[in-house]
């Protein structure tokens, strides 16, 4: 036996920094028969004593929701890599006495994501129109869980693109925008979701989203106009040539 443990950052081996993964059900086979199943401790330590030496055995993982399995046999310390094939470690011989505790797996948390786009809503009409261009810069939070403090920040990028990566599948996720200097947040969720803006216009906020693992939410938007004017002046038209000429005056009141 030994560890079934969390691979962080997906390498195939067990690092300093990376735990033991609970609750994972792992079985002993020997000839195609399933001979004793345990479950993994809050450390990820297994282990199968009382076992017959010359017996060939196999050890099996079930992968746990939520995790996909390391890249098998990576480096060459045995002691650190992850060594399930297809879930199955295939082929452990021991001799009298023999304590073999190198028969590790590990599994990467799958993860999702979501992000999209901050747009200029040149038509304030609440959708991305063709020819509407990103805006860069703006302040992007993510909230988690009801939470009010930002589980994660970032701006959006030179095209208006922002994204947060790496969420975890169940949580429920809200988006935060700024709004830009000079901007007025425009009108929320009308038309096609791919497309409109999803920040409501008082609080910036979006909608909750709860992704499933490996999902990818690029649909969360928001859009924002810059308000327009127009005036200019009325005159005394006294020569009637219907001209502001140059030396006829405004007109008060």
């Amino acid at each position: 036996g030994d560890k079934v443990f969390v691979d962080a950052n997906r390498d195939g081996l067990q690092d300093a920094a990376e735990t033991g993964l609970a609750s994972v059900t792992v079985t002993l086979v020997s000839n195609g028969t399933a001979l004793a199943s345990v479950v993994t401790g809050a450390d990820g330590v297994y282990s199968f004593t009382g076992l017959t030496p010359g017996v060939p055995y196999s050890v099996s993982f079930t992968a746990p929701a939520n995790y996909t399995a390391s890249t098998p046999n990576v480096g060459g310390d045995d002691t650190l890599d992850s060594d399930p094939i297809n879930g199955v470690v295939s082929n452990i011989t021991l001799t009298s006495g023999q304590s073999l505790t190198t028969v590790d797996a590990g599994f990467a948390p799958l993860t999702a994501s979501l992000g999209d786009l901050v747009f200029e809503d040149s038509n304030a009409n609440g959708q991305q129109d063709a020819g509407e261009a990103g805006i860069a810069g703006v302040a992007v939070q993510l909230l988690a869980d009801g939470g009010v403090t930002p589980a994660a920040s970032t701006t959006t990028n030179a095209s208006g693109v922002y994204s947060f990566t790496g969420l975890t599948p169940g949580v429920s996720y809200t988006v935060v925008f700024g709004t830009p200097t000079g901007y007025t947040a425009t009108v929320a969720n009308t038309g096609p979701d791919a497309t409109d803006s999803d920040a409501d216009p008082v609080t910036g906020r979006s909608g909750s989203y709860t992704l499933a693992a490996n999902e990818s939410n690029l649909t969360v938007d928001a859009g924002f106009f810059r308000p327009a004017s127009l005036g200019d002046k009325v005159f005394v038209d006294a020569n009637r040539d219907g001209l502001q000429d140059a030396a006829e005056t405004g007109l008060a009141s």
